[in-house]
């Protein structure tokens, strides 16, 4: 009777300890593609790496109409929601294109300054607030605004001379440098794989 009344008592104790409870959540997906449009951006292709569920790195080709470049960035995510905040740091780069067509085609560039538009390329730098709709496993969509720190040096040289005010003025433009902090907006998706 004792061991049927200990048998009794140890079972369900047993029992607890094979079961292992809920099934641990799955791992997110650590890897996954994006697309997206954006100022100064243009448009951008990307690979993602997620090393951990709030952390996101990235690396892509870029593309503006002008020219080719590359981008890369950190993105933050700390919530897994269906609709959570994200903030964002990338830097990318724009290699060096053959504008002079701006001064061809009466795009509002004087044909003074066609030689300093043979060679421009420029690189810059996004801190982005945005927010993210989907699924951290498969599909997002997001849409992201901040700000973006420009800068180029835009190599050649340029003299406009003016005889309109009576006395001739010469000015030399010698591989100009241009900074600037502009807004800039993103729009794109991403898939995780």
């Amino acid at each position: 009777m004792r061991r049927l009344l200990l048998l009794a008592m140890l079972t369900p104790a047993l029992a607890l300890a094979e079961d292992p409870g809920p099934a641990p959540s799955e791992a997110l997906p650590r890897f996954g593609i994006a697309g997206s449009v954006g100022v100064p951006d243009g448009v951008v292709a990307s690979a993602l790496f997620r090393p951990i569920d709030r952390l996101r790195l990235s690396a892509g080709g870029t593309w503006n109409y002008f020219g080719f470049g590359l981008q890369a960035g950190v993105g933050l995510k700390p919530f897994q929601w269906p609709i959570a905040p994200t903030l964002d740091l990338e830097a990318g780069h724009y290699f060096d294109a053959d504008m002079t067509w701006l001064a061809d085609q009466n795009a509002g560039v004087p044909t003074e300054l066609r030689p300093l538009l043979r060679n421009v390329g420029y690189s810059y730098a996004n801190l982005h607030a945005g927010v993210e709709i989907g699924s951290s496993r498969s599909l997002v969509f997001f849409a992201r605004a901040g700000i973006s720190y420009l800068w180029t040096t835009i190599r050649g040289v340029s003299e406009v001379t003016d005889t309109g005010s009576g006395q001739p003025v010469t000015v030399r433009f010698e591989d100009p440098q241009l900074r600037a902090t502009i807004p800039s907006v993103k729009l794109g998706i991403i898939f995780f794989l």
